[in-house]
């Protein structure tokens, strides 16, 4: 995964003051936006060999330096209350795709609805 430029982006993080390039491997500036309630988000792209991990039940492991704050991933654009998927034209099997929504259910505790038939 690599960070991209966040939309409405405010701050911009670099590497801690501490930080040991030959320890740690190098760390990246990170565009950030502020919400209205505290939260600082940031936006990320997989790679397609990430991808495809992740559809054959790979999990995403988020890695903090220094302690472990209230963190939070999501996938930009989508409802966490009620998601819907679209088969049509399909690039994913039916299996893939139910197969990666219980593990996002999983992980997140939420419960995502899949109609199962259109």
């Amino acid at each position: 995964m690599y960070p991209t430029r966040i939309e409405g982006s405010t701050h911009e993080f670099g590497q801690p003051a501490d930080w040991d390039a030959e320890k740690h491997g190098e760390c990246m500036t990170l565009a950030v936006r502020l919400t209205d309630d505290g939260c600082c988000e940031s936006a990320w792209r997989l790679t397609k060999d990430e991808m495809g991990a992740l559809l054959k039940g790979a999990s995403v492991i988020l890695r903090v330096y220094g302690g472990q704050p209230a963190v939070m991933l999501t996938v930009e654009g989508v409802s966490y209350s009620h998601v819907e998927i679209d088969l049509k034209g399909e690039t994913f099997t039916r299996e893939q795709v139910l197969e990666l929504i219980a593990k996002i259910n999983e992980a997140s505790g939420q419960g995502c609805v899949v109609d199962q038939e259109p």
